[in-house]
């Protein structure tokens, strides 16, 4: 399940044991990729010794933010969201990026996400935005810290229903400190 990065790949797991799970579906690092194309390419060169992180990031984040989605995929991402949340419902739209949740590293809060979200062209938008938070200069910072290679980010996306909560809350079932 690793196309389908680490939060989509744990929420599969949870509804796959049976917990209540609000409707889901994912958007694939494959599809990111392909999405990419060859921006791909014109990123790692800008990357190439940037010491300017900000800017690197901002110009960039424009790039993806902007690109064209593959052909058929808005048409996809319609009957997915049509068949598996309906089409007037608010989503949260979440990045899943490879990697998010291995060992060792957290990108806890370092892509973006957007709640609220209803509405074809919104939702396209908002995939593009979490696409390009990839680069943002926090996300970029903490992968040059880590020694995680710029040229391997592959971000996969999760739109799930929203849903009106009256609780919540993060559970530890260790000292996240200590172990």
């Amino acid at each position: 399940m690793s196309s389908l990065g680490g939060k989509a790949t744990n929420l599969a797991i949870l509804e796959s044991l049976g917990f209540p799970v609000p409707p889901w579906y994912a958007i694939t690092t494959e599809t990111f990729e392909r999405a990419l194309g060859d921006l791909r390419e014109r990123i790692a060169a800008r990357l190439a010794g940037a010491d300017d992180l900000a800017a690197a990031s901002a110009e960039i984040r424009d790039w993806v933010g902007n690109i064209d989605l593959p052909p058929g995929l808005e048409d996809e991402i319609a009957a997915a969201h049509a068949e598996r949340i309906g089409e007037d419902a608010y989503v949260a739209v979440r990045s899943s990026a490879a990697g998010e949740d291995a060992a060792g590293e957290s990108f806890a809060g370092l892509h973006d996400s957007f709640l609220f979200v209803r509405g074809r062209e919104r939702l396209l938008a908002a995939v593009r935005k979490v696409w390009a938070s990839a680069w943002n200069e926090r996300a970029l910072a903490y992968r040059r810290a880590k020694g995680i290679p710029l040229d391997a980010i592959a971000v996969g996306v999760v739109v799930q229903r929203m849903v009106e909560a009256r609780t919540s809350g993060v559970l530890f079932t260790a000292n996240p400190n200590t172990g």
